[in-house]
């Protein structure tokens, strides 16, 4: 038997047992700003960018600088930056075992805003599908 779950991010098609171990694992909420913005696209896109947004969050395991890296990309697949090394590893472990992760846009900064506290995020982590 399937059960479909209605969410802020589309429909998603579950066993019902994989449901069941979904909500009983608490969600675990990462707060946290986009880093490197200034090197990607992100301004290109910072007007059209929102509040609630759904963000894209991928494994960039061959980065040279973190092997957790964790990109960040809108909602346009347009890369903003990455998660800071500080929660890369949590996020991305989450990622590799196949887990529900969420990244949602929570504050907006324009200009003159410090280039690492343009966008903050929250990173959702629920429990194993």
């Amino acid at each position: 038997m399937e059960l479909v779950i209605l969410t802020i991010f589309g429909i998603a098609v579950i066993g019902l047992s994989s449901y069941f171990a979904l909500i009983r694992e608490r969600p675990k909420n990462i707060n946290d700003y986009i880093t490197g913005w200034k090197y990607y696209d992100g301004e290109s896109v910072f007007p059209r960018l929102k509040t609630g947004d759904i963000l894209h969050l991928m494994r960039q395991s061959d980065n040279p600088h973190d092997k957790y890296a964790v990109e960040i990309f809108s909602s346009e697949g347009i890369k903003l930056g990455f998660m800071s090394r500080v929660y890369s590893k949590v996020v991305s472990d989450a990622l590799a075992a196949k887990r529900v992760v969420v990244g949602t846009i929570t504050e907006l900064n324009p200009p003159p805003e410090e280039q690492f506290k343009r966008v903050k995020v929250q990173v959702t982590i629920y429990g194993k599908v």
